[in-house]
Formats: structure tokens, sequence, C-alpha cells
């Protein structure tokens, strides 16, 4: 992963400002998809298309994933680390969403949890455990999203959620050399911690509010 910045710049304030930042848009977005509007589920068809894109490249996909604070947009003809993280995440929530009438943002579902429950859930965790891993051990933000999409495609069918704020902090952080290796070894922690015996098949509430509760 690369960064711009030859020390760690950002604070826990900043984490924590872009995880409800993007918690918020995720939200609104799933509303506005299970309340079964129209433009809710044009909203996350222009959102799956931007999917892989770089933030800005898609101008339709402007007022979902671009207008962060100052403090976390960038200043250059490039997007910020923060930019990046946000565009990555509501796009692959828009194809976590898709066809599926269950929120699937869900508070503190980590990609490690989330990968655990559906090891559980397939009854096969050694082939999802091949796949996190290879999550786990990506060189670039890029290779990140390639195999989230496919991780994520797996989740939606077994109906299991994540926390797209939480995933959106990871992104930010995978991009800076110095906290890369943490991020890596928070979701294996989370991995193998997983409850044993929580359900990995329940479904999580249909509404927005109760599907983001910790």
């Amino acid at each position: 992963m690369t960064s711009t910045e030859g020390e760690v710049p950002e604070t826990r304030d900043r984490y924590g400002e872009l995880r409800e930042f993007v918690t918020g848009r995720v939200l609104r977005l799933q509303s506005a998809y299970l309340a079964g509007t129209s433009a809710g589920a044009a909203t996350l068809a222009v959102l799956r298309r931007a999917l892989g894109t770089e933030p800005g490249a898609d101008a339709e996909a402007w007022q979902h994933t671009l207008g962060l604070p100052a403090s976390l947009a960038g200043m250059s003809d490039l997007p910020s680390p923060a930019e990046r993280a946000v565009h990555h995440s509501i796009t692959l929530f828009a194809r976590h969403q898709q066809s599926l009438g269950v929120g699937m943002q869900r508070r503190n579902y980590s990609v490690g949890i989330s990968a655990r429950q559906l090891g559980r859930a397939r009854g096969n965790e050694e082939a999802v455990y091949r796949r996190f891993t290879a999550l786990g051990t990506a060189s670039s933000l890029s290779e990140v999203i390639v195999h989230a999409r496919g991780l994520i495609d797996q989740l939606r069918s077994e109906r299991i959620p994540l926390d797209y704020g939480l995933l959106a902090v990871h992104l930010m952080k995978l991009q800076h050399p110095l906290l890369a290796a943490g991020v890596r070894l928070e979701w294996g922690r989370a991995y193998h911690r997983a409850p044993v015996n929580e359900a990995s098949t329940s479904e999580p509430s249909t509404t927005s509010t109760q599907s983001d509760e910790s």
C-alpha cells in the first residue's frame, strides 16, 4: 500500500468522523432501498457500476461518495486516502445490498467476524478462510477491493452483514504502510475470536436504524 505521508497523520477523531460519515450515507441508501422506492434501487445500481473506479471518475456517483469534511477530503488532483476509502466502501455496500430485503449494514460486524460466520453458514470454513487470507495478504488497495468484492458476493448469498463504516476506516489505514499491518492483525483477531455459538445465519433487522445497532 502507498501513502504520501511520511508519518502517521490520522487521529482517532478523524477515524470516528470517517466511520460515522460512511455509516450515515450507507444507512440512508439502505433505508431508501428497503422502502422499495425506484430512486433507492436506481441509486444502488449507479453505485454498483462505480465499483472498482477511482473517486470522482463517475459523475453519477458523486453525490453519494464525495462531500467529506475538509479534514478528510483531498486538496490535490488526486483523491485522499479517506476519499478512496469512502468510495470503495459505499460501492461495495451497493453490491452487498443488491436484491436483498434485509439491511446489510450492521455495526461492529468487521470483515473477520462476517467471514467467520460465512464459513459456518456454508459448512466449509476452509474455503472461506482461503478467500479471507487472500484479502488479508493483498499488497495494494486495488487488490484488496478485488478480493473484498468476491467475499461480499458470498456474504450477500448468505445474508451476512458488514459494518461499512468500520470497513472505510480499515481501507483508509491500509493505504498507510505504518498502519496496514495493524488492520490485518485486527481482521485476524476478529476472525479467530468470533463466538463459536453465534448463529451464522440469523437475519439482520429490516429497518435501517435497527440494522446499525451495536
